[in-house]
């Protein structure tokens, strides 16, 4: 595009500044022009120099300058308008016009503006602008929030999108309601990356600019880092389901809310053991904090010696402690049973080693772990 650009600035200066007389059918009504001289005549060329030239032409020329409207430069080529410039500056490059360059060094397009205003290139279809691309001023935002010397890719329509690729596919899109999704036909990666050992890569996360959390790599202890800026915040964990998991609050204190499996076997399950059979009348679940610690009331009657708690289903079975807090020198209650959703209590008398009944109410502390 720069190339093409140059090719075109070339040949319109060369004609604003030497006209070059050739047998192009060209004709002029005072030749030299007034206020140019007639210079280094040879055959087949011919320079005009002199301090200026005003186009008053309105025909389009083959190659050349002309007056296209009032106060309006254009520089055609091929008998097209390239470029236009108006009266307050302004360069219009038509469609199809490419900026390229040839140099073998640094390659160009400067685009300068007034102390504190904005610099930018404007894209359009037709009148509509549809987005910028450029550097905002002090006084004049081409974006909200842009301030001075802030970098803006902006598209300016209500649902356009902007892209970013490479290989003419986009890998970064950004939509019209800021959510920005990275495309990728491999794995999705989003680094961050510290240029030296002792820096963190971070992730944070503002409101107003002011970071609340913030995930950062610790590159000289090697650890991944959960962290929140706010004093009384909680560091919430949540499932595919938008449910709520387990908490980290500002004590360090961790909530789990869902089962907890240790080599894909349940090892700690939250839901709360029943009565199942057995026990005297009215048997029931006093407290529980999941099958790892609950109280049973063993019920009324006196004559009961067993009973089978409902658990959670685990893998091949339970193993349980239990202990009765309420006459300990008389009975003791064991485990004599299990499947993979229940266990069995059964009561001992101490003096005799048979089964014998609970006391009407005894209260049995229970801690169940699958297995």
């Amino acid at each position: 595009m720069v190339h093409r650009l140059a090719r075109q600035l070339k040949i319109a200066f060369l004609a604003f500044l030497t006209l070059c007389a050739t047998s192009s059918g060209q004709t002029y009504n005072q030749f030299p022009p007034p206020g140019m001289a007639y210079t280094n005549h040879t055959a087949g060329t011919s320079v005009v120099a002199g301090g200026s030239f005003n186009a008053t032409g309105t025909t389009i020329p083959a190659n050349g300058i002309y007056l296209p409207s009032a106060n309006t430069l254009g520089i055609a080529t091929n008998s097209i308008q390239a470029v236009s410039i108006s009266s307050a500056g302004d360069a219009t490059f038509n469609s199809g016009s490419l900026i390229t360059s040839s140099a073998t060094s640094q390659s160009r397009v400067i685009i300068g503006s007034a102390t504190g205003n904005p610099s930018f290139f404007e894209f359009s279809i037709g009148a509509p602008v549809l987005g910028y691309w450029g550097f905002c001023g002090a006084t004049n935002d081409l974006i909200t929030g842009c301030v001075a010397n802030d970098a803006v890719l902006n598209n300016t329509t209500a649902t356009g999108n902007v892209l970013i690729g490479t290989n003419n596919t986009a890998w970064l899109t950004i939509n019209s309601s800021g959510n920005t999704v990275i495309n990728t036909n491999s794995d999705n990666q989003l680094k961050l990356n510290a240029l030296t050992g002792g820096q963190y890569s971070t992730l944070a996360f503002s409101n107003n600019l002011t970071t609340k959390a913030q995930f950062f790599f610790d590159n000289t202890n090697n650890n991944l880092n959960i962290t929140t800026n706010n004093a009384g915040a909680t560091i919430n964990f949540r499932s595919g389901s938008n449910s709520l998991a387990g908490t980290i609050d500002s004590s360090d204190n961790w909530n789990i809310l869902g089962n907890i499996k240790l080599n894909s076997k349940l090892f700690a399950p939250i839901t709360a053991p029943t009565i199942s059979s057995g026990f005297g009348t009215s048997p029931s679940i006093v407290s529980n904090n999941g099958p790892s610690s609950f109280s049973v009331n063993v019920g009324t009657g006196g004559v009961a010696s067993s009973g089978i708690i409902g658990l959670p289903a685990a893998a091949t079975g339970w193993a349980c402690s239990v202990a009765d807090v309420t006459t300990p020198a008389s009975d003791a209650s064991f485990e004599t049973g299990t499947s993979t959703t229940s266990v069995t209590v059964t009561n001992y008398v101490r003096t005799t080693g048979i089964a014998g009944a609970w006391t009407a109410s005894d209260k049995l502390e229970m801690s169940c772990w699958p297995n």
